[in-house]
């Protein structure tokens, strides 16, 4: 299960489980959302403590979504709003596996929405509090900055 905001180039996604079911779902989505917009999109994957952890073949998966779409897609951020030390690990492991997958520069992780939008914002003519409100608008809640 998840919830989708598709706002201006940003497509951001909160996911309550990563199934294969819904990462095809979410794939023709941004295909179609990002021929609709005309320029490549900034794609957010926010996930929390209540989020289950993908298993392998959805790892897999959404390794090779973001390879099958780096054209379409400006940017990734992964967002990783757990607190404490093991959400820490958790962010600077997937760090580490995207610098030597060769993702570096293509994925980034973060700890929360703010952080990941103020980042990806210069240049793509919206702010941070219309990206909130398209947020809460459809649903996708975030920690506020």
């Amino acid at each position: 299960m998840y919830h989708l905001c598709k706002h201006d180039r940003f497509f951001i996604v909160r996911w309550e489980e990563t199934t294969l079911r819904a990462l095809r779902e979410i794939e023709g989505e941004l295909v179609r959302y990002q021929r609709s917009v005309g320029h490549p999109l900034v794609y957010i994957s926010l996930a929390d403590d209540r989020t289950r952890n993908p298993d392998a073949e959805v790892q897999r998966a959404l390794v090779d979504f973001v390879d099958r779409h780096r054209d379409a897609l400006a940017h990734v951020y992964v967002v990783l709003e757990s607190k404490g030390f093991a959400a820490a690990a958790q962010r600077a492991v997937l760090s580490s596996m995207m610098m030597i997958s060769g993702r570096r520069g293509v994925v980034t992780v973060k700890s929360s929405m703010a952080e990941a939008v103020s980042e990806a914002l210069p240049g793509l003519g919206t702010s941070w509090p219309q990206v909130s409100a398209a947020m809460e608008r459809d649903g996708v809640h975030s920690a506020k900055p």
